[in-house]
């Protein structure tokens, strides 16, 4: 049994690396001059909306990367969602415009209500809502333009770390896309980006639908599909990066543990059982290590454990800067996400509040 699961495993981590699709620019659009950033006369005119709480840190990054585009939007909205630090500041020193959104209402979660008020003061033809902590290439609009046709696209950023407590979020995202796979099936969106026309944004009811949703992304990636819009999502590799978590331990252990067991009740069942059977596809190949050293047979057993750190690299290698530590190891960061899990598990379903930007989320 044990080589059923390290095989059927194997073959599941396949599956979910045909899923993570790479962004890649599908045309090129001629610019009026070559080398200026100006608008284009053929593309849609396009607001960004960026929803940013306490993100002085990461904002002034995303904003010199959106003036320094290709192709440039028509306006850029950050929506100040209560922050007590300097958001507001920083995002008027680059000249957007900047929107407070007033009070949260009731039923409404923070950043879903930003991003609504963002969509009712915008006014171009697309959509792009980021999140602040989010960097983009030079040409990461142009590349997102060409990319978008109609319906909903939705891209996961490439993970950059600096430090090493960062590198325990390998499993989490590689999980995170997998389970989403590239949105053909109607498994819902990435959160960080999503590209939708203004007109469909408000036939799906927009953030107004999901006002309550933590993973109000997922639900409106779903929403879009039963609609009849195509929904694409992509894995941002070298166009879009961001870095979850820089604040230390506390902040990444909060962050994973907010949504995971949430994310993993949303997911269809299609593209969570691979993701099951992968996991238990790795303990089995470290269980069968573990007792060849006892039994013989140690080099079918490090044979084994070397073909699964090698399908781990390539499946991190598409969604962040890993370090060779971590595929190589992979026990212990899978520990990590097993433990983290059942965290959010507890949080989720048990005591039914997680806690975000200091704010009380009840569940």
């Amino acid at each position: 049994m044990t080589y059923v699961w390290i095989i059927a495993g194997w073959i599941s981590g396949l599956l979910m690396l045909s899923g993570m699709k790479p962004l890649i620019q599908q045309t090129k659009y001629n610019r009026r001059d070559r080398g200026e950033k100006r608008m284009v006369d053929q593309l849609p005119s396009v607001s960004i909306i960026i929803p940013a709480r306490n993100e002085e840190e990461n904002l002034a990054s995303l904003l010199r990367s959106l003036q320094e585009q290709t192709v440039l939007p028509a306006e850029v909205i950050v929506v100040d969602d209560g922050s007590v630090d300097r958001t507001a500041e920083v995002a008027a020193s680059y000249g957007v415009k900047v929107v407070n959104p007033g009070e949260l209402p009731q039923g409404w979660l923070g950043k879903n209500h930003a991003c609504a008020k963002g969509a009712k003061v915008a006014k171009g033809e697309l959509f792009i809502f980021l999140d602040a902590d989010i960097t983009l290439s030079p040409n990461g609009i142009e590349i997102l333009l060409s990319r978008f046709t109609e319906g909903l696209l939705s891209v996961q950023p490439y993970h950059q770390m600096i430090r090493p407590y960062e590198q325990w979020s390998a499993f989490f995202n590689v999980i995170i896309p997998a389970s989403i796979g590239s949105g053909k099936d109607g498994t819902g969106a990435f959160g960080p980006c999503i590209v939708c026309s203004r007109d469909a944004y408000r036939e799906s009811g927009g953030h107004e639908l999901v006002k309550g949703e933590i993973l109000d992304h997922h639900t409106l990636g779903k929403c879009f599909a039963r609609l009849g819009y195509k929904v694409r999502n992509y894995i941002g590799i070298s166009v879009l990066y961001f870095r979850m978590y820089p604040a230390g331990w506390s902040s990444l252990w909060r962050g994973w543990s907010k949504s995971m067991a949430s994310g993993a009740a949303a997911t269809r069942l299609r593209r969570l059982l691979p993701v099951i059977i992968w996991i238990m596809g790795m303990i089995s190949s470290f269980l069968l290590l573990i007792e060849s050293f006892f039994t013989g047979g140690i080099l079918i057993g490090m044979l084994i454990y070397a073909l699964y750190a090698l399908e781990i690299a390539v499946l991190l290698r598409r969604v962040g800067n890993f370090h060779s530590w971590v595929w190589s190891f992979y026990p212990l960061p899978l520990l990590f996400f097993l433990m983290l899990f059942v965290r959010s598990i507890l949080m989720t379903f048990v005591k039914k509040k997680v806690n975000w930007k200091d704010r009380e989320i009840e569940l």
